[in-house]
């Protein structure tokens, strides 16, 4: 499980690496919108999830998928499981 102050960059870096590769953290806000902004699609959303579950060990539902649309709010998500 990753420490709460590292669940943003955490967040980020595998947004990144597994759906913008090549691209500079700069380059994205923590607010964007994932899914408008066409980087998260039906298909990478499993993606997340897995990488949700394995990192921070937590079950994420499927009423809470629609959350997960910016950094922030899946920052949001898992701080919430956490706690």
């Amino acid at each position: 499980m990753q420490p709460n102050t590292n669940i943003e960059s955490a967040v980020k870096s595998f947004i990144l690496e597994a759906f913008l590769p090549g691209a500079n953290a700069d380059e994205i806000s923590d607010d964007a919108d994932l899914v408008a902004g066409h980087i998260v699609d039906s298909i990478n959303v499993l993606r997340l999830v897995e990488f949700m579950e394995e990192n921070f060990e937590i079950t994420v539902e499927h009423d809470e998928l629609r959350k997960l649309t910016s950094i922030a709010n899946i920052t949001e998500v898992i701080r919430g499981k956490l706690n």
